[in-house]
């Protein structure tokens, strides 16, 4: 296993850390071919989100992905768009499955404690998202069609509702 991670990051040898830990931590990475699938399932606090930010931005530098999907539970999808827009903040990143929660007057709604003041990462407020109406959501996956898209991230369920044939979607997942 460690042979493969090596070879796919073209590093001599790949060695999984254990973050301190006495015991090795679960830890799986699949690779199913060259580039053409993976599995990263490290556990919690061990860098996966920044870890395949980076192997994506490899790939499409490579030209080994042109528009990659990320498929994640909904409740990841902001997670993850908040780290692809630190990433790669020239970047056009589409998030399908969740939004920015905007106020009526289209202002960007903020997380706030019990007590009232807003919820902070590193001195920022952290937005509040919400889920994309049925609406949202195909407009969203039209948009994709046009334009210049680098990275969608997708909610794990939005992928699912999406109605195309199986092997259409499982081209995506293995070639895409």
């Amino acid at each position: 296993l460690n042979r493969k991670i090596a070879d796919i990051y073209g590093v001599k040898e790949a060695i999984i850390s254990t973050n301190g830990s006495t015991s090795l931590r679960r830890s799986i990475l699949f690779v199913q071919s060259e580039f053409g699938g993976m599995i990263n399932a490290y556990d919690v606090g061990l860098g996966k989100t920044i870890e395949m930010l980076l192997l994506i931005g490899y790939l499409k530098m490579c030209g080994a992905a042109a528009r990659p999907i990320v498929s994640v539970p909904a409740g990841l999808v902001s997670n993850w768009a908040v780290n692809a827009r630190e990433c790669y903040p020239d970047w056009n990143i589409v998030t399908v499955g969740m939004s920015v929660r905007k106020d009526k007057d289209g202002l960007t709604v903020y997380k706030r404690k019990a007590g009232g003041s807003y919820m902070l990462k590193d001195g920022q407020r952290i937005e509040a998202w919400v889920k994309d109406s049925p609406a949202v959501k195909k407009a969203k996956i039209a948009s994709l069609a046009g334009g210049q898209v680098y990275l969608i991230i997708m909610s794990r369920e939005s992928l699912t509702e999406l109605g195309m044939f199986r092997e259409t979607r499982q081209r995506l997942i293995m070639d895409d």
